[in-house]
């Protein structure tokens, strides 16, 4: 009994007088090596069973997005497709197209309104005194001259824009045809922008 408490005591003092030479084991990243661990299993599996990872884009900081997409990348995480939604579509088809992360920042930083629409002064008092809405022919023909005149088939990453039926209020999934017509029309605000024919 007398040895165990001498035992004890030497324990003690030695953990106090000595530092500590490696991480403790109380120091262990337990959510770190569950996620290394299941990713290393996610990795092995054969190509018809892996996951497929989507990244949903949308919103008027649609442009914030392009972060997630440089965080994504940084980790090698694999991104199988992409729908996108206003602004989401945009930056999506960016993507999509093989548009470097570096320019599509820079790209993001630069464009104004007036790159993508005729939304200017004296547009918006038209809308308010003549009810008369905006266009954003320029946003296609902004789209384009990035990743040119392409269909969805020629993306590098599978592409899905969203957009609204206003006759109907159905939900418009564009995925083939022209990727710049379909971006304008995922990005056309109601009330704000003309309306996009589609058929």
């Amino acid at each position: 009994m007398i040895l165990t408490r001498k035992m004890l005591l030497i324990c003690i003092l030695y953990s106090f007088i000595v530092p500590p030479i490696s991480a403790s084991v109380f120091d262990f990243d337990e959510e770190g090596f569950l996620v290394e661990t299941l990713w290393r299993k996610v990795e092995m599996f054969p190509k018809e069973k892996k996951p497929k990872v989507a990244l949903v884009l949308g919103g008027a900081r649609g442009f914030s997005h392009v972060g997630v997409f440089r965080v994504l990348q940084e980790e090698q995480i694999p991104i199988n497709f992409v729908v996108g939604t206003s602004v989401g579509s945009i930056v999506g088809a960016f993507y999509c197209a093989g548009i470097p992360l570096e320019k599509l920042e820079n790209l993001a930083k630069n464009v104004h309104w007036n790159d993508i629409s005729n939304f200017n002064y004296p547009s918006l008092i038209s809308i308010l005194l003549n009810e008369k809405l905006l266009s954003n022919e320029k946003l296609e023909k902004f789209v384009s001259k990035h990743i040119g005149e392409i269909n969805f088939n020629q993306l590098q990453t599978s592409l899905f824009c969203i957009a609204t039926d206003l006759n109907t209020g159905e939900r418009v999934l564009f995925r083939e045809g022209n990727v710049s017509f379909a971006v304008r029309a995922s990005a056309t605000i109601p009330g704000i922008f003309k309306p996009v024919a589609y058929r």
